[in-house]
């Protein structure tokens, strides 16, 4: 049966940043959505705000999803959820991470004043491209101090997300980091529809020669040029970008395995510089509320010097 679900699109179409496993967790979450009513799934905002208050129980800090709520509590830390298969676009049916709202959601949380600083949950594989730059080029430009907590997975687009984090911590020494490239992949359905005894017929223009024909290449079996000019200019993109958001990684050699596509458990990701340490999540929590409230402090007193001089 046809996935109607329009995610389905950029997942089986689309240069993704994604590890196999992701790939196959959102192929299943399309597929159980084409079931409709007879799946029930709860919410992805409704996880997010469930874990967020299980942490401020556990850790005695206001952990809070409000992002925009000026009425929350003062030093508030913004909890950021980024668990499963990454897409861009905003989710109307509240099942998936979108980077859009990422995006969103980090801007509000750094022009509220109740809020002190983020902290970013992240449990993906990765998942679609398009627009990681935007919400990557938002979290560099943060006055807030942000940490990335990893929780079994971090990888491609994932990464992508979290290298401009002040400090990235891993939960154990079992997690999955990194996976830093660029790939495609898709079912071609037509022959299954010619079995079926359809027909399919695609005409171009003489002016029109070269319309779609990368991406017919591509399903004939003749990738090179897809490749270079779609795929490797994405991948060089991603190299660039972690090696600028984290000085340890640009000291590594363009060849290295960091680069490649590679992942790495916890204790060798730290010494590839791909992430600082580990800790578990009441640590982690911890030690960016106090140097969230350290910078609080010190901007506070700087606004104040500034009004005692004027």
């Amino acid at each position: 049966m046809p996935i109607k679900h329009p995610f389905a699109t950029s997942l089986f179409t689309e240069p993704l940043f994604m590890t196999p496993e992701a790939r196959i967790q959102a192929i299943t979450q399309l597929l159980m959505l084409e079931q409709g009513g007879e799946v029930e799934v709860i919410e992805y905002d409704t996880i997010a705000s469930d874990t967020a208050e299980r942490i401020a129980r556990t850790s005695q800090i206001n952990a809070t999803t409000a992002f925009s709520d000026n009425a929350i509590d003062a030093n508030s830390i913004a909890f950021h959820f980024v668990d499963g298969p990454i897409y861009a676009n905003y989710d109307r049916w509240g099942w998936y991470f979108s980077t859009k709202q990422f995006n969103d959601d980090l801007k509000a949380a750094d022009a509220n004043e109740k809020i002190i600083g983020h902290f970013v949950y992240v449990n993906t594989g990765g998942g679609e491209a398009w627009f990681l730059d935007e919400a990557a080029k938002t979290m560099s430009e943060l006055k807030k101090p942000l940490y990335v907590f990893i929780e079994k997975r971090c990888c491609s687009a994932g990464y992508y997300l979290s290298c401009n984090a002040t400090k990235i911590i891993a939960a154990t020494q079992n997690d999955t980091i990194g996976s830093i490239g660029t790939m495609v992949g898709f079912w071609d359905i037509i022959p299954a529809y010619e079995k079926a005894g359809f027909v399919w017929h695609e005409h171009y223009s003489t002016l029109s020669d070269l319309k779609n024909k990368k991406f017919n290449d591509l399903l004939n079996g003749k990738p090179e040029k897809y490749i270079k000019e779609e795929l490797d200019p994405l991948a060089q993109q991603f190299r660039n970008a972690v090696r600028d958001a984290r000085p340890a990684l640009a000291k590594l050699k363009e060849d290295h395995a960091a680069f490649r596509g590679e992942t790495f458990s916890t204790l060798r990701a730290i010494e590839n510089g791909l992430i600082d340490c580990q800790m578990t999540l009441e640590e982690a929590i911890h030690e960016l509320n106090k140097v969230a409230l350290e910078k609080a402090d010190t901007v506070n007193a700087v606004d104040k010097a500034f009004e005692i001089m004027q």
